[in-house]
Parts: C-alpha cells; structure tokens; sequence
C-alpha cells in the first residue's frame, strides 16, 4: 500500500515538474520573439528618427502617411509637431492645419470674446483616420454652438498621434498657454506611459535584467501591473536617451497630470481628463485626488455595441477597419454626445441663457 502511495505521488510530481518545463520553455520562446521583435523595432525606430529630422513638408493635395505631417519640434519634451499649414489627405480623409500645425476644427470660432477649449491628447483626439469636422472635438465645438449660439465657442485641436502626457501638458506649456483657454481637456490612452519608438538609441533586447513578456503582460493590464525593474509599459528609463527619461512611466504620467492641475489653479481654467475605456489605477488616483473630472468612454461604447448586437469592437461600426481600433466617424459621435453631457453636467461649459421675458 506504501509502495502504491510512493508510486502515485512519483507520478504527480513529474507530472507537475513536466509541466513546469512545459511553461518555463513556452515562456523562454515568447520571451525570445519579443526580443526580437524589439530589436527589429528599434532598428526601424531609428531610421525614422533619422528620416523625420530631414523632413520637409509635404505638397498640399496629396496622399500622405505620419511621417510626412510630421517634423522635429523646437521644443525639446514636445519632440515632434505637426506642420503648419497642411492641406492633405491622410488615411484617406482630408487633413488641414493652421498656421501654428494645429489641427483645424470647421465652425471654431477665434473671436476675442469666444469660451477657449484646447484639446491635449495623441491619435484619438487628433482623429485618426477620419476628416476634420469628423472629430470628436468638432463635434462637441457644433454642440456647443448650437445649445448656446450666442456664445461663440474656440476650440483649439492640438493632439498629435503618438504624443504622451508628458508631450501633452508641455504642448500646452509651450503652445497653447497663450490662448488663455476656458477648459483644457486631456485624453489619457493606453500607450501614455511610452515614448515615441523612433526616438529609442538603446537596444536592449539581449540584457537578462528586463523581461519583455512581463512588460507586454503589463501592458496588457493597462501598465497597472509593477514588477521592478519596469516602470513603463514596454520601456525601462535606461532604454531611452537620458533626456527623455522624465518622460516614461507612470510616474511620469501622475506628474504631468499633477501640473496640469496647477496650471490650471495659476492660469484659471478648468480641466477634465478623458480616458478611451475605464481609468486605469494610475490615472484614477490623481483625478481622484486633486478632484478632477473624469470622463470615461468605455460606457458609451458598450451601450452602443449592446444596443446594436455588435460582438466583436474591431471591424465594427466603431472603428476604421477591422485592423484599425481607432474611433470611426460613428464612434466620434458618439463620445462627442457622452462628452458634451458630462461637460454639461458639470457645469464645465457655458450654459444656454434663458431668454428674458418682453417688457409690456
């Protein structure tokens, strides 16, 4: 009996250890493929750094990709900016800039006595692969215009793809300030923690001290999961050039987002952070915190996708195409409404006037 007992817990434990080497060798494969995958991205990274401190602006009326609206800002935590003056289709949509390479918002209106809005974000905001008056900024700017059309409304798009928080608040630091805005809205997604890849000089994928699969599960979670020594989502501050270190993590992130609230308390406006999805930990405790509104898109896109059977975000209605998430036009809309009732609500815009009654 003793002998059958040995005999069955000698099974169960090379069982348990033919599994464990199972999963140590799976783990050992994705961890190679990632690092090779960092590899091939920083080596491209490179050369478009390279490519982008060449650029030259492109000819209006014709089709272009990123890297050609694209070019290296005078400002150092800004990085890269948008040129001035654009007049291109971009991902198939018509593009235009103004004189400053901010994106134009169609019915914004710049007169003096006007409610300033500038809008910090990357790729969501700036509206990624839909036409000017698509975004979603231009269309919370229509809202607001036709609830209260004697108030003249001035939005100022200022979001760039790939831009980060701290890119985000020195956009407003360096550029923006000067229009003495109302409301500042920042928009807060998934990559936020991260740096441009083009502008990475280290490759690391060869160092035994930084796991690339730990990352990618972290930044599966949103960036929330903290295993030392990472403190980005895919980066650690060693991988990037020394200037930009300040710029990766969640640290850095609670920072930007710390002095945005002070900026806000010495400039006086008001602030609302926007999040694609719900808050994740990192970003909830700030608002949280300092009291900041916190406006979280998830809710509308998921009533949308229940009302209407979709199962499967990608492809649908909601996006550019199925290999693109980015918002569509529909999708834009959409957080354009859910956006304009928080601001509402919140007493965070102008209110309509009530008319007052004729005298006899």
């Amino acid at each position: 009996m003793a002998a059958q007992h040995q005999s069955k817990a000698k099974v169960v434990l090379f069982k348990t250890v033919l599994v464990l080497v199972a999963a140590t060798f799976a783990c050992g494969i994705l961890e190679l493929g990632l690092r090779i995958k960092a590899r091939y991205d920083r080596n491209r990274g490179a050369a478009a750094w390279q490519d982008l401190q060449r650029a030259k602006p492109p000819k209006n009326d014709t089709q272009v990709h990123l890297g050609h609206i694209i070019h290296v800002s005078p400002y150092p935590d800004i990085v890269y900016q948008l040129w001035p003056n654009l007049s291109v289709t971009f991902l198939n949509s018509p593009l235009t800039t103004d004189a400053e390479g901010f994106r134009i918002t169609p019915g914004s209106d710049a007169r003096t006595d006007a409610y300033r809005i500038v809008g910090l974000g990357d790729s969501v905001m700036f509206g990624w692969g839909v036409a000017d008056h698509e975004t979603y900024l231009a269309r919370l700017c229509a809202r607001l215009q036709n609830e209260n059309p004697e108030q003249a409304v001035h939005v100022l798009n200022t979001a760039v793809p790939g831009y980060n928080t701290v890119m985000e608040l020195a956009t407003l630091r360096e550029r923006a300030l000067r229009y003495a805005p109302d409301l500042v809205l920042i928009h807060y997604v998934e990559n936020d923690l991260d740096l441009p890849k083009f502008i990475l000089e280290r490759d690391s994928s060869v160092r035994l001290t930084h796991s690339y699969l730990l990352a990618a599960i972290s930044k599966c979670r949103g960036g929330a999961m903290r295993t030392a020594p990472l403190d980005s989502l895919v980066r650690t501050p060693d991988e990037v050039p020394r200037r930009y270190r300040h710029m990766v993590g969640q640290d850095a992130c609670r920072r930007a987002l710390r002095e945005l609230h002070r900026l806000a308390a010495e400039h006086t406006f008001k602030i609302a952070v926007i999040t694609n999805w719900s808050a994740p930990p990192h970003v909830r405790t700030v608002t949280d915190q300092l009291g900041i509104p916190l406006i979280e898109l998830g809710g509308t896109i998921r009533a949308y996708r229940e009302a209407h059977h979709i199962t499967e975000y990608g492809g649908s209605a909601l996006t550019i195409s199925k290999e693109d998430p980015h918002f569509s036009a529909l999708a834009h809309e959409l957080v354009a409404q859910t956006i304009f009732e928080r601001l509402t609500e919140w007493k965070l815009v102008p209110a309509r006037e009530p008319k007052k009654p004729r005298s006899e």
